[in-house]
């Protein structure tokens, strides 16, 4: 069986709730940009101008969130990588050189007063560099491993988990065997 020349990891597309709330929040960021800038055609002027200037920040970075898609590109057979965001149809990213790869990771940690926990699927280069592949909320545990056993796999090398609590063992998942080893910090 032939590999694939490319990875391709996405969070893929939104719901239609998701972008229906993206679309109100967007015309809510115009609405108060058009009363910032203009002579207040909607009467916001009853609002004091730091409370706009919250609402339009803040309308703003909820209106990205809900619809900009993250994607991951990697070109085995040119040995390249591309991080590219989109919102609708407009893309920004571009083609970067593949370092020498020696493993790939996944990491837990926390955002915010060790409340809140995010997962990183990071790609450790030469050099004990990495590279974010993803970021994603600790509730896609499942999705987010099962995403970094079949990058691994494609890539042939290693996978580390590092989920566990600091306390406890971490296990190196050497994939290409399908077997899990104990290797202790």
């Amino acid at each position: 069986m032939k590999k694939s020349k490319n990875i391709i990891i996405t969070n893929g597309k939104y719901s239609y709730w998701q972008l229906g709330i993206a679309a109100l929040l967007y015309t809510i960021f115009i609405i108060t940009a058009v009363s910032l800038f203009y002579n207040d055609p909607y009467n916001l002027y009853i609002l004091p101008l730091d409370t706009r200037v919250f609402i339009l920040s803040t309308s703003f970075a909820y209106a990205l969130k809900f619809s900009l898609i993250n994607n991951v590109y990697i070109d085995l057979e040119n040995k390249k990588i591309k991080k590219e965001y989109m919102l609708g149809n407009l893309k920004f990213g571009h083609w970067k050189k593949l370092p020498e790869i020696e493993y790939l990771s996944l990491f837990k940690q926390s955002i915010e007063n060790n409340t809140d926990f995010v997962l990183d699927l990071n790609l450790w280069v030469k050099n004990k560099k990495h590279i974010r592949l993803f970021r994603v909320p600790l509730k896609h545990y499942e999705e987010i491993l099962q995403t970094g056993v079949e990058t691994a796999n494609t890539l042939d090398i290693p996978f580390f988990n590092a989920t566990a609590d600091i306390s406890s063992d971490w296990y190196w998942m050497d994939v290409t065997e399908k077997k899990q080893e104990k290797n202790l910090l």
